[in-house]
């Protein structure tokens, strides 16, 4: 027989993963020619690399939110009887953080449309939580001495961590300190689920995930929502990539030997520490890596 105290822990462990934020958001207002609010306008976002698409309609107040969008790039419309299509290209949307999309209807048919390509404010002004989004671009272009995104928290202002060393035998991960929080007061996810060491609560729960398989991760340092609960200290929360509907993949090795590396200054030799990772990924409407 299962212990009702064990059944309770389980059922609050699974509320409280379901409960974290692995998506994004746009939301926005519409107006007409002369600044006024419409309402009953249809909105669409479309995923860019998925197509999947979620419909919304803008209220009497002539506002709409479209939630729980993954990561990613976005095509946006609206359309509404007695004005031309108005269409938002290539809308980006980070985890946890929203995206204001305005738009501005001109009189016309419906069967005009009305493109407008132009950049997302840097200035984060739905949330009050500080921190940084780490897009794929940047975990796949900068150097890690053992291919462990760990080694980037230390881009995000007020994360503390320590150098990594290439010569020492193991993953490398960092455990940072943030805002002079203590190593243990982070709280990392994974996909929405806690990834913990439940040993020192340090970034090796379930495992850390190959770069090539993550979408991007964000490090939220201070003024997290109560959503996430649980650390005093930072939240590392960490998106898998979703696939698409073409297939795409690689095969690579990474290598390291004591050719291809500098002597340190003021070291003897080179370093001796020989590494040889192969591996590839398989995307599409599924991600496989091997």
């Amino acid at each position: 027989m299962i212990p009702q105290r064990s059944l309770l822990l389980a059922a609050l462990t699974s509320g409280a993963a379901f409960a974290q934020q692995t998506t994004g958001a746009i939301r926005g207002v519409v107006t007409d020619p002369a600044g006024a609010l419409v309402a009953n306008v249809s909105i669409t976002a479309s995923n860019n690399q998925t197509r999947a698409r979620q419909v919304t309609r803008t209220g009497s107040s002539g506002n709409y939110t479209l939630p729980l969008l993954p990561p990613g790039s976005y095509d946006l419309s609206a359309e509404a009887p007695g004005f031309s299509k108005a269409v938002r290209s290539n809308v980006v949307v980070r985890i946890t953080e929203t995206e204001v999309v305005d738009f501005g209807l001109q009189l016309g048919s419906v069967s005009e449309s009305i493109t407008v390509n132009e950049t997302a404010s840097l200035l984060q002004r739905e949330s009050s939580a500080e921190g940084r989004v780490i897009e794929r671009q940047t975990i796949g272009a900068l150097p890690l001495a053992t291919r462990n995104f760990t080694q980037l928290l230390g881009l995000t202002a007020g994360v503390v961590t320590d150098p990594p060393n290439a010569e020492n035998v193991g993953f490398g991960t960092q455990n940072p300190s943030v805002n002079g929080s203590r190593r243990g007061s982070n709280n990392y996810l994974l996909d929405g689920n806690v990834n913990n060491n439940p040993m020192n609560n340090d970034a090796l729960g379930v495992g850390i995930p190959s770069v090539d398989f993550i979408q991007e991760f964000k490090v939220i340092t201070s003024m997290a929502s109560a959503e996430y609960g649980r650390n005093a200290g930072s939240v590392v929360n960490v998106v898998t990539r979703s696939g698409g509907n073409q297939f795409h993949g690689n095969l690579f090795e990474f290598l390291r030997n004591d050719k291809l590396v500098a002597r340190p200054f003021f070291a003897a030799r080179r370093g001796q520490n020989v590494q040889n990772q192969f591996g590839g990924t398989l995307g599409g409407r599924f991600n496989c890596l091997i």
